[in-house]
This record gives structure tokens, C-alpha cells and sequence, in this order.
């Protein structure tokens, strides 16, 4: 949930929780939790409940498989993302090289790990400072794939060529 104040908060947490018990449903308070984000982030005013129990208050969130980091400023945090997706690609590449199996990497690489750096990623307004390191893991993976070295503008215009091609 969102909302504007900590106050709107706590509302619309006792609105859901009358819903939920209409609907004989109970919110598990030990997976429940919240985080503030704004020039107040560091304050921490009051408590929010459910239930007469308080919700434990954290600086980051899971949602959708993204961190969601408490702060200033709305930030993600994918390094994790990031880790899955580089060990994804390490055992399917690994496999790849195998003599009995004819696969493209390409079909590897946008079957089995783009989704895992890419998921939830749709739920956002993906700015510069987010893109950019994605792209970056995406065109090492490449780099890794074409066995490049060095002449980085023909990596960045191949990876023009290739995102054109199988995209």
C-alpha cells in the first residue's frame, strides 16, 4: 500500500484489516512490514498495527523479486538479480559447450536468464541510473558470448544489431 502520511497509512491498514476479517482472512504479521520513503525517511514517528500488533519497520522491501530501498529518493536495489542472473547464465553456458547439445545461446540467454534480471522490472519507471546497469550486465554476457575482447564501440554496435535482430 501507499500513501501520503504515516497517518493514511495506519487507515488504510485498519480498512484492509476490516475487509480481510469480513472475508475470515488474517494478514501474517511476522511477513508484514513497512518502509518510508521521502525527506523523512530516517524519522521514525509512530508505529503502524494490525491486529494491536506492531509492524516491524525495515529499510528494505521485497516486492515483485526487487528491493526496494528506503530512502529520498524512490531506489531499487539488484545486485541479488544481478548475482541469479550471472550464476543462471554460468550453468546454462557450462551446458551449452556440451558436445550433445545444439542449442543458439541466444535462446538460452532470452529463455532462461533475461527473466530472471528482468522480473517485476515492468512495474517501474525504468530511469537512466536504473537502465544503465542492466544493459551493462546484459552487454558482458554478450561480450562473454561472442568471446570480444577489447573494441568496445563494435560491442555497442553489435548489441544494437542483436537487440534489432532477437528482440
Amino acid at each position: 500500500m501507499l500513501s501520503i502520511s504515516i497517518r493514511e497509512l495506519q487507515k488504510l491498514v485498519n480498512i484492509c484489516n476490516v475487509e480481510l476479517n469480513d472475508c475470515f482472512l488474517v494478514v501474517n504479521n511476522m511477513k508484514s512490514a513497512y518502509i518510508r520513503i521521502g525527506p523523512r525517511f530516517k524519522i521514525l514517528s509512530c508505529n503502524i498495527t494490525m491486529n494491536g500488533v506492531k509492524l516491524v519497520w525495515k529499510n528494505e522491501i521485497r516486492y515483485l523479486g526487487i528491493l526496494i530501498i528506503t530512502g529520498y529518493k524512490f531506489k531499487i536495489n539488484m545486485q541479488q538479480a544481478k548475482q541469479k542472473f550471472f550464476r543462471a547464465q554460468t550453468v546454462y553456458w557450462e551446458k551449452l559447450y556440451q558436445p550433445k547439445i545444439q542449442v543458439s545461446p541466444s535462446l538460452v540467454l532470452n529463455s532462461f536468464c533475461s527473466p530472471i534480471i528482468f522480473y517485476g522490472l515492468e512495474a517501474l519507471f525504468l530511469n537512466k541510473g536504473i537502465r544503465d546497469p542492466l544493459e551493462f550486465v546484459y552487454k558482458s554476457l554478450f561480450v562473454l558470448m561472442l568471446k570480444i575482447k577489447g573494441q568496445f564501440q563494435f560491442v555497442n554496435d553489435t548489441w544494437v544489431l542483436y537487440s534489432f535482430l532477437y528482440n
